[in-house]
């Protein structure tokens, strides 16, 4: 009998939808969808982004005060943000008067924009951190379209950006990357000695979570194979967890992930944590999915992790 697990990944993808044609026109068909699949990632590379160009809620709607902003990305497209000051509260309503513990550049996940994401920088600026929130190309008020070979720019510019800032002291920066962001923030803390501290949630590593989440969706002979071409065709060669993990040896790192994400494997984010060399601390969230789900089930725990680690790391 034939052993059909032996058969090629894009023969057998084709047998498998077009299970009445000879072989010849298997192999035809393979072919047409290999060039389908290239010709969609030359022309629809960008198809995995989810932005939104409404903003739903903005820092003043939780009581905070914030300066809007505005800086050029690599591209020459003006990019959005919102610079949060240091406020914290001291009991009985009044701020507190103290210079800030720090200046945190907060890279939001895939889907909206910088709306979504206000969670992290509530608790932060409460605690006496400046906050820079922004949004990529394309995303919510950024010029442009939404692009990922734009992404790893956008978050150089952003950085360049806070550190220019006269109310920033750069020896106390640090990034926080949210799924998506956490890529582009391990290759920034990889090459910017100006970045004291990491903080990861929902950390990932590309080919191997595409896997994950084509496991979930098809038969495995579909997802091996698929999760490869997609890789190939959406993902930037400059992406890569991996390398830029290992260059980490100087810059302290937190990784904080749900053990029931079905978006960004468990798995990944403890072979990134076990890879870095030096400081680094994983917090487990459990019965928590993808973001932001860990900070929802868990408030406490994450934020006494997350102040408790940029204290110690931004002196």
């Amino acid at each position: 009998m034939k052993d059909e697990r032996r058969e090629p990944p894009h023969l057998l993808i084709t047998r498998l939808l077009f299970p009445r044609a000879d072989r010849r026109r298997q192999v035809a068909l393979a072919v047409a969808l290999c060039v389908l699949l290239l010709l969609l990632g030359s022309t629809r590379a960008d198809m995995f982004l989810f932005p939104s160009r409404e903003i739903a809620y903005h820092p003043g709607k939780l009581g905070l005060r914030y300066e809007t902003v505005g800086f050029e990305n690599k591209k020459g497209k003006r990019l959005h943000g919102w610079f949060i000051p240091a406020q914290p509260i001291r009991q009985g309503g009044q701020a507190a008067g103290a210079s800030a513990a720090g200046a945190i550049l907060v890279c939001h996940g895939n889907a909206g924009n910088v709306g979504y994401f206000l969670d992290y920088p509530f608790f932060l600026a409460r605690s006496n951190f400046h906050v820079l929130l922004f949004d990529y190309q394309g995303f919510g008020q950024s010029a442009g379209r939404a692009s990922v070979r734009a992404l790893q720019g956008d978050v150089e510019s952003a950085l360049a950006y806070l550190l220019s800032r006269g109310d920033v002291d750069r020896r106390r920066v640090a990034l926080l990357g949210i799924s998506l962001g956490t890529a582009m923030c391990l290759k920034l803390a990889a090459h910017q000695p100006d970045v004291k501290a990491l903080v990861l949630e929902g950390a990932f590593i590309p080919k191997d979570d595409l896997y994950y989440i084509y496991d979930q969706i098809a038969w495995k002979a579909i997802a091996w194979p698929m999760s490869r071409i997609t890789h190939f065709l959406f993902v930037p060669r400059n992406v890569s967890p991996l390398d830029d993990v290992r260059r980490l040896d100087k810059t302290p790192a937190l990784f904080i992930h749900g053990d029931r994400d079905t978006i960004t494997s468990l798995k990944s984010a403890r072979k990134l944590h076990d890879l870095k060399p030096g400081a680094k601390e994983f917090v487990l969230i459990e019965g928590a999915g993808h973001t932001p789900e860990p900070h929802m089930l868990a408030p406490q725990k994450v934020e006494s992790a997350v102040l408790r680690f940029l204290r110690t790391h931004l002196k």
